[in-house]
């Protein structure tokens, strides 16, 4: 989030200029965040590149006080209303942006309409729709002085269910697989080990929710695609773990050792808790950080090793290098390729194959 602030204008800027709106439009509905002003956008100017977009924009006002501060969450929309990315290709890429101004040009008044140009922004390319949220209000002891605390404030500093979002793949491992098409290789029932070695598990998965049993009883997690090779299962009792996995002849191959995918003589590898990502010529480290992906120089190829040819990568300083076995398309592990899980009719099938 690049939180940017234009504070006490007054007259001096026409940014997010707001006035007294003479339509008699009925009022739209509040806002679910309980915010007592709604933002409706009429039109969005995307602009040339750099911080130079605009939204005209109307906003209602439930309350019965003047608000003259704002502080606001952005989301933009694509023609087919699709979530564009803002920043994209920056450490600051998220789904939604934020802006915040105040001072007696942006002043609301109490059960009404006012008008908004807010400008500076910087719009993805391709915007057609563009929706804003009252993030936080300050209101006013008269036409210039602010009151001592916030008038409202939401809860989470974030647009609302972001944080559940899946995080967007950095464009050079996107090409790796498509997210839809890798959740349905995992729909089903399966038995195998699950959070770690020796956890004789079972489990079953429809949409993104899964039923776990293991030793310790059942649980319910939430499954998320996180990486070409990555599967999350997040929101259980005990917290949750990273399941790697690839697809050999279009079905889902799981289990403990690292894994991936050959094109060419380019690869993707999961492995050391980073996806490995070999262009034919440069290798790079990539990392999710806190629903942030960086990147970094790797060290990963193509060698041979024993007569045949393996991929290699480097996870640690002292040089030691983690190999996956090459079979056709696939990279795996040999552990993986000899103890991977196995599909089962139904949940019910695979505890009996676990004796669970």
């Amino acid at each position: 989030m690049n939180l940017r602030t234009t504070a006490l204008c007054l007259a001096l800027s026409a940014a997010a200029c707001g006035k007294k709106s003479t339509a008699s439009a009925p009022p739209p509905a509040q806002p679910s965040t309980g915010a007592p002003l709604a933002f409706v956008v009429d039109k969005v100017n995307v602009g040339d590149k750099g911080p130079n977009g605009s939204l005209e924009a109307r906003a209602y006002n439930f309350s019965d006080k003047k608000i003259g501060g704002y502080s606001i969450l952005m989301r933009y929309y694509d023609k087919a209303g699709a979530v564009l990315q803002v920043k994209a290709g920056t450490p600051f890429e998220q789904s939604y942006d934020s802006w915040s101004f105040m001072g007696r040009s942006y002043i609301c008044a109490p059960k009404g309409w006012c008008t908004f140009t807010i400008d500076h922004l910087e719009i993805p390319a391709g915007t057609v729709k563009a929706e804003v949220l009252a993030q936080r209000l300050t209101a006013l002891k008269d036409d210039v002085h602010p009151e001592d605390s916030d008038f409202f404030s939401m809860k989470d500093h974030e647009w609302p269910g972001a944080s559940k979002e899946p995080v967007k793949w950095p464009a050079a491992i996107a090409p790796w697989g498509d997210r839809a098409k890798l959740q349905a290789a995992w729909q089903g029932a399966w038995a195998g080990d699950g959070t770690g070695l020796g956890n004789t598990a079972a489990w079953a998965i429809d949409g993104t929710k899964v039923t776990f049993v293991d030793k310790s009883g059942e649980q319910k997690f939430e499954l998320d695609i996180q990486s070409p090779c990555e599967a999350g299962f997040g929101g259980g009792t005990n917290g949750g773990w990273v399941s790697v996995f690839t697809l050999k002849d279009g079905q889902l191959i799981t289990g403990l050792g690292d894994a991936g995918y050959r094109k060419g003589n380019t690869a993707l590898v999961c492995g050391f808790g980073s996806v490995w990502q070999f262009d034919g010529t440069k290798c790079t480290r990539w990392e999710n950080h806190f629903r942030k992906w960086e990147s970094s120089e790797g060290h990963c190829g193509f060698k041979q090793e024993d007569g045949k040819e393996v991929f290699f990568y480097e996870g640690s300083s002292d040089g030691h290098q983690s190999v996956v076995q090459i079979d056709g398309d696939t990279l795996w592990t040999e552990q993986l390729k000899n103890g991977h899980a196995k599909k089962q009719p139904d949940l019910a099938a695979a505890k009996t194959t676990q004796k669970l």
